[in-house]
């Protein structure tokens, strides 16, 4: 068959049109849809328990203003991976720093004091909404952490009372979901633990159900100026600090690359830990006593009795309540 090459051009425009025409409905239908119903199209990437962001920023907004003193609010922190969890980062007090916190798709400034509605994933935070307070410097749970509802679940009542420029907001601790995980260390990992204490464990409870586990990474204070609140007497007090990286994604590291690049675990993550350690007998011998406790920096400075067996080199236990940066061990 023989083809007009005239009757081919001539229906080629009309054929485009056709599809322009087709292609403009579509967008309008689209946009129109878009416009009418927003959440339907965007309902995949909001979590489950959004509708309960408005109630509990409203209590801000009410003690950030010294309207109100307290309040109570009583927040669904949902049943599933898909429900948001709230997150505090204070401006004084940088606990959660370690959590990158995205607003529809930008970075969070971590100069303000912020309660955000989080869609964790790993150590990252993208946020549904948030609150920037004007008036209010830190948020804080009881023991000084951190406010944070990850790892938690169902119906949490939320207790919140203003002092002064802090917003203190009690949890049910009784309904934490928690996570215990070790460390046993080895020679090969010497590096990080830098031998300052010998076969050390740490079970770590958190709130966080994303790590899978942690790796300890010490740095000698040798020549550090010991605090007055920690005793002095022979080689006592031992001073070391401790961050805990977490071992998630981190098979390929070696120890150096472990030490520089593992994403540091947020101390607000932690509600407590227990300690093994070894005190050598040639620090032992420095003083006349066998009763030994553990220093920990949690914003002021705690101390627990270590629990010590042995004759020669002690091992001894200790139990904190949270956790901190700062350690020693001393008489």
């Amino acid at each position: 068959m023989i083809v007009s090459k005239k009757g081919d051009a001539e229906t080629r425009p009309i054929l485009f049109s056709g599809e322009m025409i087709i292609g403009a409905i579509l967008v309008i239908i689209l946009f129109t849809t878009m416009t009418i119903f927003p959440q339907t199209l965007f309902a995949s990437e909001q979590c489950t328990n959004q509708a309960e962001w408005s109630k509990f920023a409203e209590s801000l907004q009410a003690l950030d203003h010294n309207n109100k003193l307290e309040s109570e609010v009583l927040f669904h922190n949902g049943e599933n991976p898909t429900d948001c969890k709230l997150v505090a980062f204070s401006e004084k007090r940088r606990d959660n720093q370690n959590i990158e916190t995205f607003y529809k798709g930008t970075l969070v400034p971590q100069d303000t004091t912020t309660v955000c509605l989080c869609k964790m994933d790993n150590l990252v935070c993208n946020a549904e909404n948030c609150y920037a307070f004007e008036t209010i410097k830190e948020i804080l749970e009881p023991t000084q952490t951190q406010f944070s509802t990850v790892g938690l679940s169902g119906y949490l009542p939320l207790k919140m009372r203003r002092d002064a420029d802090v917003l203190i907001i009690d949890l049910p601790l009784d309904d934490l979901m928690v996570k215990t995980i070790s460390y046993t260390s080895k020679p090969e990992l010497s590096l990080l633990d830098q031998g300052i204490i010998n076969n050390l464990d740490l079970d770590l409870t958190f709130f966080h159900g994303q790590i899978p586990g942690f790796m300890p990474i010490v740095e000698k204070q040798s020549n550090a100026i010991s605090p007055s609140a920690i005793p002095k007497a022979g080689n006592f007090p031992i001073l070391f600090n401790l961050e805990l990286g977490s071992t998630l994604n981190s098979e390929s590291y070696s120890i150096e690359q472990f030490k520089t690049n593992a994403r540091k675990i947020p101390t607000s993550l932690i509600r407590g830990s227990k300690f093994r350690i070894t005190i050598p007998a040639t620090d032992k011998s420095t003083v006349s006593t066998n009763e030994f406790r553990f220093y920990y920096n949690t914003g002021t400075w705690q101390n627990t009795p270590l629990t010590c067996e042995g004759t020669d080199d002690l091992i001894c236990t200790a139990e904190t309540v949270g956790f901190g940066k700062e350690f020693a061990i001393s008489i």
